[in-house]
């Protein structure tokens, strides 16, 4: 009987020696404590880091778009002049003395962006008569021919959301005897501007759906889902008519 019991205590000893090998020892968690610390320091550098390169990349993207406004404040955009009579310069001239009677118009060049019925990019020499000539487009409403700032990309995609935002509240309030103004890339309702900040809807600074929820006494909130998602995509191309690689 002693000799079984001492076998067993052998047993339970060696069992328990083993089993103390896979526990961690206060030097262990000391370790492993230090090692988490250094991690998380590592983390926070990482994402310091990661928000100065994404503020560096907003400050990059600002500056460009800057640029790329300012380049383009001589310029205006002709829509609606037909193809065939390809004596630009000469149209574009004509068009524009008639909406500002008196005074000197100078062009650089006036060049069609595409074929067809293409607008019309006209540079002028400078643009001390640009704001007068956009203030009284409204003249050539039914001529069939419009004249618009030259917009960037970014100014051009903000515009095109406005314009989709209008047409959402006017299809659903028509009774609403609220002015709506487009105004480059924002809309004035009210006296209130409606901006697209950091692809957010603003107005005057106040988040845009608790202005106009108040201002349409509605729930405008699927309305500027769907402006915040709008995306216009370019026309497909047509495919020539003697294109024997068309499917017929």
């Amino acid at each position: 009987m002693d000799e079984m019991f001492s076998r067993i205590m052998v047993g339970f000893s060696k069992l328990l020696e083993d089993s103390l090998k896979e526990v961690a020892t206060k030097s262990d968690l000391g370790h492993l404590g230090n090692l988490i610390k250094k991690i998380a320091v590592e983390n926070d550098f990482l994402r310091a880091s990661v928000d100065r390169l994404k503020k560096e990349n907003a400050d990059l993207r600002y500056q460009i778009e800057e640029v790329d406004r300012r380049s383009r404040k001589n310029n205006l955009i002709l829509k609606g002049l037909p193809a065939g009579n390809e004596n630009l310069m000469h149209t574009s001239t004509k068009i524009l003395r008639e909406l500002v009677v008196g005074k000197e118009i100078g062009i650089d060049r006036a060049t069609r962006l595409g074929r067809g019925n293409a607008p019309v990019l006209i540079e002028m020499t400078d643009n001390h008569v640009v704001p007068e000539i956009l203030k009284n487009a409204g003249k050539l409403i039914k001529t069939g021919v419009s004249i618009s700032k030259d917009l960037t990309p970014l100014m051009r995609s903000k515009a095109n959301r406005m314009l989709k935002l209008r047409w959402e509240l006017r299809n659903r309030f028509p009774n609403a005897n609220l002015s709506m103004k487009l105004n480059d890339d924002t809309l004035k309702i009210d006296g209130k501007t409606i901006a697209c900040i950091e692809d957010e809807l603003k107005c005057d600074g106040e988040d845009a759906l608790l202005v106009l929820n108040k201002m349409f006494d509605a729930d405008v909130g699927d309305i500027l889902a769907r402006v915040k998602n709008f995306v216009v995509l370019p026309p497909k191309k047509q495919n020539p008519k003697n294109d024997d690689s068309t499917v017929k």
